[in-house]
C-alpha cells in the first residue's frame, strides 16, 4: 500500500506509555487508512487516491494490514522529501514480508528503507466507536484557533479539561469552558466559518 505524511504524521495520538498494550504503541495500516490511538483520542487517516501501478519499481509495495511501532514509523515520514515535479515520490510504499514490513521511499537517485517487525498484537476494534449515524449539525472551525484555545487552557486551566459546548445550528460559535487555577471562570469562543 502507500501512505504519505499525512498517514504516517499521526504518532503522538498513540501511547508513550510502556505500560499500556503494544498494539497502542504503534500506528495501525491498513489498505484503507493509518489508525492511531492511546485510548483517550483516535485518529484515522485514510490512505492516498493513488494508483500503486504509478509508483516507481525500486518500490514494491503490496497490500498491508498490521501495527507498526512509532519510531519505524517516525523514520520513514523523515525520508520522504517534497518532489513538486514528481509527486508520486512524496509517498512510502509498504511492503510485508512475514513478520516484518518494510516502508520504501525514494528521490529516484537513493531509496530509504525502513525494516522493522509488525507488533503482534491484535489492534483494537476502534470501528465500533466511530459515530456511524448523520451528525445533527456540522460545525467547520478553524483548527488554528481551537490549538490557541486549547494552549491557554493547558496553561492557565486548573484542571485537566475543558467542556466543550455545541449549540443547536451550524451557525453558532464552539464555546470551551472551565476554571483557572484561582477559580476564575474561563469562556472561549470559536467562530465557525461561514460557506465552503
Amino acid at each position: 500500500m502507500i501512505y504519505n505524511k499525512a498517514n504516517l504524521d499521526i504518532t503522538n495520538f498513540a501511547s508513550k506509555d510502556d505500560t499500556r498494550p503494544a498494539a497502542l504503541r504503534g500506528v495501525y495500516l491498513t489498505k484503507e487508512a493509518s489508525v492511531a490511538t492511546d485510548s483517550y483520542r483516535l485518529i484515522e487517516v485514510s490512505t492516498p487516491d493513488i494508483n500503486a501501478d504509478d509508483l516507481p519499481s525500486i518500490m514494491p509495495n503490496n497490500d498491508i494490514e498490521g501495527i507498526v511501532p512509532i519510531n519505524a514509523i517516525k523514520k520513514a515520514s523523515k525520508n520522504i522529501k517534497t518532489n513538486n515535479e514528481l509527486p508520486i515520490l512524496e509517498n512510502v510504499s509498504s511492503e510485508v514480508k512475514g513478520d516484518s514490513i518494510v516502508l520504501n521511499s525514494t528521490d529516484l537517485e537513493t531509496t530509504d528503507r525502513v525494516e522493522t517487525r509488525l507488533i503482534e498484537e491484535k489492534y483494537p476494534e476502534y470501528k465500533l466507536i466511530m459515530p456511524t449515524d448523520k451528525p445533527g449539525y456540522t460545525i467547520k472551525v478553524n483548527p488554528q484557533y481551537i490549538k490557541d484555545v486549547a494552549d491557554y487552557f493547558i496553561k492557565h486551566g486548573a484542571e485537566k479539561h475543558m467542556t466543550i459546548q455545541l449549540y443547536n445550528d451550524d451557525k453558532s460559535a464552539v464555546m470551551f469552558t472551565g476554571k483557572t487555577v484561582a477559580g476564575q471562570t474561563i469562556k472561549a469562543l470559536v467562530m465557525p466559518i461561514q460557506g465552503d
